[in-house]
């Protein structure tokens, strides 16, 4: 059973900070780890503020190593958060840490890093991409009911060429069977629209897996339904 599909890239652009990263009780709780008295009552937008001034008292690695604990207290122990705290100034960790699970999250916190420290830390780039998909047959719009990462990291890998990032590390995923790295390749998706034979989607990943779609109108996928 095939599922063939028609995709138009429709917009494609980058941007340096995901929507909603960060809730009014997360920027409470960075604030109350770096020792900061702040008002629940407060603004985001002065949240945002206090943390900036905050920062501005703290060597970068130090707060890092905050954010990160507050994201990833539970998951990392103290002697990782130092390294990633240490390699984050240098490296861009939301593509290159080799636990991709943390890869969004990473994406958010050099984020947040990046504009507290006027550019100390590499200004991080996301690709938001808007795609038309649609059915060509009758398996396809069975698809398009039941959408998920997988099927999407499969659609932007073949619109793609064999060189590139996604195709070389995941070829045998690409094809079929599981996926299970598919969740921690597509941070985000919204289906904007959804009629009888096509979507409207829209994606944001790290620049890394979708860079070539940037010069693509659109192409013919073939996937073979596991």
């Amino acid at each position: 059973m095939k599922l063939k599909f028609e995709i138009e890239v429709k917009n494609f652009k980058t941007i340096h900070k995901l929507p909603e990263s960060w809730s009014k009780q997360d920027l409470i709780t960075i604030l109350e780890l770096s020792d900061f008295e702040v008002d629940p009552t407060s603004s985001e937008a002065d949240l945002y503020e206090y943390i900036s001034m905050v920062f501005g008292e703290l060597e970068p690695e130090e707060a890092a190593q905050i954010v990160l604990n507050h994201v990833f207290g539970e998951k990392l122990n103290k002697n990782q958060i130092k390294e990633i705290a240490t390699e984050m100034m240098e490296e861009n960790l939301w593509e290159e840490y080799g636990d991709m699970s943390l890869h969004e999250d990473l994406f958010k916190i050099t984020s947040l890093l990046y504009h507290s420290y006027n550019g100390k830390f590499p200004n991080p780039n996301a690709a938001d991409v808007l795609f038309k998909i649609t059915a060509l047959n009758h398996d396809a719009e069975i698809a398009l009911k039941r959408v998920d990462e997988k099927l999407i990291a499969r659609i932007i890998a073949k619109g793609m060429s064999e060189h590139a990032v996604i195709n070389r590390m995941f070829h045998d995923n690409v094809e079929g069977g599981d996926w299970a790295e598919a969740k921690d390749i597509i941070w985000q998706f919204l289906i904007n629209e959804s009629l009888t034979k096509s979507i409207e989607l829209e994606l944001t990943t790290a620049v890394y897996w979708v860079k070539e779609l940037k010069d693509v109108d659109s192409y013919a996928v073939e996937l073979l339904a596991d």
